[in-house]
């Protein structure tokens, strides 16, 4: 398959003509609600002084102020409407193109290792089919106060025809010092395939399944993952398989999509073939 990418490089005229009914626009950043939630709090506090002294002069400054301030929110938000509402509405309208609904934010419902690396794991734009695949990016955070570090990443998800045994590839491309795996995550159950695989991917499996995952990893589907999946980790957990690699897109640039297009397109029909063999082997 290969994605429509046309409304990617549609122009914000042609983009807001399209923009269909229910399109609700882009949502006021949370700063705008704290400022003006802020300036309401400072205008009741600075009345309470004055009751009960004569700072008339001060209330007057404090007030003007909390309605500059207030003002000011205001006029930011508006210029940053401004400038995300065409961006976001293409990437509305083109993710309607291919079937997907489009999300500003939020967590996809599927549970995969990146979910228990960190601590305030955070969703940022992703894209959900009704088939069960959907991409996007998160980000989560770990240790605190000087330590504190954010750690980006972005994902492919895609439905399997069964539920496999859980199975971690975890990519070597993306090493640095050694696995890009979250510290949380036990490494267990170690396995070395045929050929050139072991250069691209160190394969995690359960000890009692180890036979069901050299079943699935025939060479014609290592070979697949190799051309097609070196640049992510691979998790196969129930009857989903997610792709995922430490780097934040903004899926603005038609590279990013082809790059989903790849995954979806080419590597995870050749999987979802092994798994519905497995299945029936079972």
């Amino acid at each position: 398959m290969a994605f429509d990418l046309a409304w990617l490089r549609a122009s914000k005229a042609q983009a807001l003509a399209a923009a269909p009914s229910s399109w609700r626009g882009t949502k006021p950043p949370l700063v705008q609600a704290i400022v003006a939630g802020a300036g309401l709090i400072a205008s009741v506090v600075t009345g309470w002084i004055n009751s009960t002294t004569d700072g008339d002069a001060t209330l007057a400054m404090l007030i003007a102020f909390a309605v500059t301030v207030v003002a000011g929110a205001f006029t930011l938000w508006a210029l940053w409407r401004r400038h995300l509402e065409p961006i976001l509405l293409r990437l509305h309208l083109t993710a309607d193109a291919n079937g997907f609904t489009f999300h500003e934010d939020g967590l996809t419902d599927v549970d995969f290792v990146l979910k228990h690396a960190g601590n305030g794991l955070e969703g940022k734009r992703h894209f959900a089919r009704a088939d069960g695949a959907g991409f996007g990016s998160l980000v989560y955070t770990t240790g605190s106060g000087k330590n504190r570090t954010t750690h980006p990443w972005h994902y492919v998800i895609a439905r399997l025809p069964a539920a496999l045994p859980h199975m971690m590839l975890d990519a070597r491309s993306n090493d640095f010092l050694g696995s890009d795996l979250p510290g949380t995550y036990l490494k267990r159950g170690r396995l070395s395939l045929e050929g050139d695989f072991d250069s691209s991917f160190r394969l995690y499996a359960p000890m009692d399944y180890q036979q069901d995952a050299l079943y699935l990893l025939t060479p014609d589907l290592m070979a697949v993952l190799v051309d097609g999946a070196a640049a992510f980790n691979v998790e196969i957990t129930g009857d989903r398989v997610i792709f995922f690699s430490e780097f934040d897109l903004d899926y603005e640039s038609a590279g990013e999509w082809r790059e989903v297009d790849r995954l979806l397109g080419a590597v995870v029909p050749k999987l979802a073939d092994r798994a519905a063999r497995w299945a029936r082997r079972v």
